[in-house]
Parts: C-alpha cells; structure tokens; sequence
C-alpha cells in the first residue's frame, strides 16, 4: 500500500473513533492529517485498527484545535 492511501486509511478510522465515541465527538475539532501523521511517526507503521487504544486517544488529544 502507498504513503497517500495507507494516509487516507488511518485519517477514515481516526475520523470512525471519534464519531462512534461515547459522547460522539466533532470531528472539525481535531486535525486528523496532522494525527494521521504523528501515529505513523509514533508506531513506525500505519495499522492504527491493530493499535492500542490508549495510543490513538494519545494521538487524537495531542491534535485537538
């Protein structure tokens, strides 16, 4: 898989956990490409459904507008 569609694959799940939480979040209030991003530099990979929770909260809260 390409950098861009493994990207845009990360950005659709990220989007999917905030929209599915429990309250929903806005997703506007969160800047997914730049999360997207850091996820990646973190885990070394792009497989965030396989990643622990606790690491894509960290990474959403870290890119909160």
């Amino acid at each position: 898989m390409n950098e861009p569609q493994a990207l845009a694959e990360v950005e659709t799940y990220l989007i999917h956990v905030l929209e599915t939480s429990n309250p929903p979040r806005d997703v506007t209030k969160f800047d997914i490409t730049a999360a997207a991003r850091d996820f990646h530099e973190i885990t070394g990979g792009w497989d965030v459904r396989g990643a622990e929770t606790a690491v894509v909260e960290d990474v959403l809260t870290r890119h909160g507008k």
